[in-house]
């Protein structure tokens, strides 16, 4: 197909991928620690924490995913016997 120019090269699309992934996700950890310290957190009137703690666990499991995506990346392109 003419319009398919990105897909001729197949050994080109696996590490490619990969790396778009892993900068997804560290964008995505880095996003979510930016938002954490400009939202803050503040104690109510009742004296309870008001915090976006969703974000906690969602940045360090995005920053795993960017750390092994990342690395599977590297590997995938040093290891591929395509290349």
């Amino acid at each position: 197909m003419p319009g398919d120019a990105a897909l001729q090269h197949p050994k080109d699309l696996p590490s490619h991928v990969m790396k778009s992934l892993a900068l997804f996700f560290a964008a995505l950890c880095l996003g979510c620690a930016v938002t954490y310290k400009v939202i803050g957190q503040r104690i109510d009137e009742q004296g309870v924490l008001q915090e976006p703690f969703v974000l906690i666990p969602l940045g360090y499991l995005s920053g795993a995913a960017a750390v092994v995506t990342g690395i599977a990346a590297l590997t995938c392109k040093r290891n591929s016997p395509l290349l």
